[in-house]
C-alpha cells in the first residue's frame, strides 16, 4: 500500500439507526498527540508500529495485531507512537451497546490482542471496495472482526471474582452517595466504566434488587429514621434524602410505606415497607 492515508466516506445515515458505519480509514505514521473526542464508536486495528491508548488516565499498550475501541463522547489520546499505522471504522447505532456487552468491551477494557490475521482482510477491503458499496464493505469487515471475537478464546473475559468485586464496589459507592440527587443507574455505570445494562444485570443477580430500587430503599430508610429522630419538615427530609422535588419524594414515600410523610410524622409509627423490601425499626 502507498504511504498516503486513505479515507472512504459512507453516505449519511440516521443517528437512530440500529447499526451503521460512517467511514473506513487508514492512518499512516500517526503523530497527533491531541486529545480526541468522537460522536461515534470506533473499531481500530493496528497494522504496524506501536503506541499507547489513554482513556480516563488509564494507559493501554498498542502493537501490531491489536484491536482497540474508542467510544462516543469519551476523550482519548494516542501517545508514545512509533511508526504507528492503524485502520479504523467509525460506527453508530442502538445495537452497539448490545455487542459491547456481549464481548465486555468498554473504556476499562478497550484493547484486544492477536488479530494479525485480520490485517490483510481490512487492507484489501478498503482498497477494493466499489464506489457506492462502502457501507456494505465496512459493515462486512466490522461484523467479520466481531465474529472472530465470538469464535476465539482471545476475548479478555472478566473472571467471576472480578465481576463480584465490581458489583461490591458499586454497592459501596451507592451506600455512600445515595443522598446525591444526581445518582442513578446511568451515572453509577459511567462512574465505573460499564454500560447500564451490564451493571443492572450483575447488581440484581448478586443482591436480588435493582440499582434504582436499592437507591430508593436507602433513601426511604433514611427518611424514616429522620422522622423517628424528630425531623418534621417534609421538604428538608426530601432534600436530605436526595430529592429536589418534595412532592415527588412524598409520592415515592407513600408507595413505599403506604402512608405519606406527614401521616408518619403525625403518627410517629414505626414504618414498614409494604413491598417487603425494607423494614425499619427504631
Amino acid at each position: 500500500m502507498s504511504n498516503e492515508n486513505i479515507c472512504k466516506f459512507i453516505p449519511s445515515v440516521g443517528l437512530q439507526s440500529e447499526f451503521s458505519t460512517l467511514n473506513f480509514v487508514y492512518e499512516k505514521n500517526w503523530t497527533n498527540t491531541q486529545t480526541m473526542l468522537k460522536a461515534s464508536f470506533s473499531m481500530n486495528l493496528v497494522c504496524s508500529g506501536k503506541g499507547e491508548l489513554v482513556i480516563d488516565n488509564n494507559r493501554y499498550e498498542l502493537k501490531k495485531g491489536d484491536v482497540f475501541f474508542t467510544f462516543q463522547a469519551k476523550p482519548y489520546v494516542l501517545l508514545n507512537t512509533e511508526k504507528l499505522c492503524f485502520m479504523y471504522i467509525n460506527f453508530i447505532g442502538t445495537r452497539a451497546e448490545t455487542i459491547f456487552e456481549r464481548f465486555n468491551i468498554n473504556k476499562k477494557n478497550p484493547v484486544f490482542h492477536g488479530f494479525e490475521n485480520m490485517i490483510t482482510l481490512w487492507e484489501s477491503s478498503l482498497n477494493k471496495c466499489a464506489k457506492g458499496n462502502e457501507d456494505l464493505t465496512a459493515l462486512s469487515v466490522l461484523y467479520g472482526t466481531f465474529s472472530e471475537f465470538k469464535n476465539d478464546t482471545r476475548i479478555n473475559k472478566r473472571t467471576a471474582e472480578a465481576e463480584k468485586n465490581v458489583v461490591a464496589d458499586v454497592r459501596r459507592y451507592i451506600d455512600v452517595h445515595f443522598q446525591d440527587p444526581r445518582i442513578s443507574l446511568r451515572s453509577v455505570a459511567e462512574k465505573f466504566g460499564y454500560n447500564s445494562g451490564y451493571i443492572s444485570l450483575r447488581f440484581k443477580n448478586t443482591f436480588s434488587v435493582g440499582v434504582s430500587a436499592y437507591i430508593t430503599r436507602l433513601r426511604m430508610d433514611y427518611a424514616a429514621a429522620a422522622i423517628s429522630d424528630g425531623y418534621c419538615v417534609v421538604s428538608q427530609i426530601a432534600s436530605a434524602c436526595g430529592y429536589s422535588d418534595a412532592l415527588y419524594f412524598s409520592r415515592v414515600f407513600r408507595r413505599y410505606f403506604g402512608m405519606s410523610p406527614k401521616q408518619m410524622i403525625g403518627s410517629k409509627a414505626k414504618p414498614s415497607a409494604e413491598n417487603g423490601i425494607s423494614i425499619y425499626n427504631k
